[in-house]
């Protein structure tokens, strides 16, 4: 196989784990609690709208209610480490004193935990 034809079957993938991002929600959820048990996770921005491309991610917010200082990349990758799937999830670290300004400046800013309420209840109705 070519690079090109890697590349887009690569693409091609990932933008369909993409577009199933609801159903790897409750991983993600997983992988935050083992690294922040009492973080709250909050999805935002194009994801939210339905308005996904092939370079798109999905934003996931986690608050903290302890200081992260320099520790924030590290969480990050130490909860996308425990994903077994595509890295599909932009991942955005921030303590409590800072959600107000994304309750703000976000379109839209919905709890991780309702969706994947939402997510099992349209499941059991099927």
């Amino acid at each position: 196989m070519q690079a090109l034809e890697r590349y887009y079957k690569a693409k091609y993938e990932r933008f369909k784990s993409l577009l199933k991002w609801r159903d790897q929600l409750p991983e993600l959820l997983e992988a935050v609690r083992s690294v922040l048990p009492s973080a709250e996770v909050y999805v935002f921005g194009s994801a939210l709208r339905n308005e996904l491309t092939a370079n798109s991610d999905v934003d996931i917010l986690v608050v903290s209610d302890k200081a992260l200082g320099s520790q924030r990349h590290k969480l990050a990758v130490a909860i996308e480490e425990k994903l077994r799937t595509p890295l599909i999830f932009e991942i955005h670290l921030t303590m409590k004193e800072k959600l107000a300004w994304y309750k703000k400046h976000a379109k839209e800013l919905i709890p991780a935990e309702r969706l994947v309420q939402e997510l099992i209840e349209r499941r059991n109705k099927d």
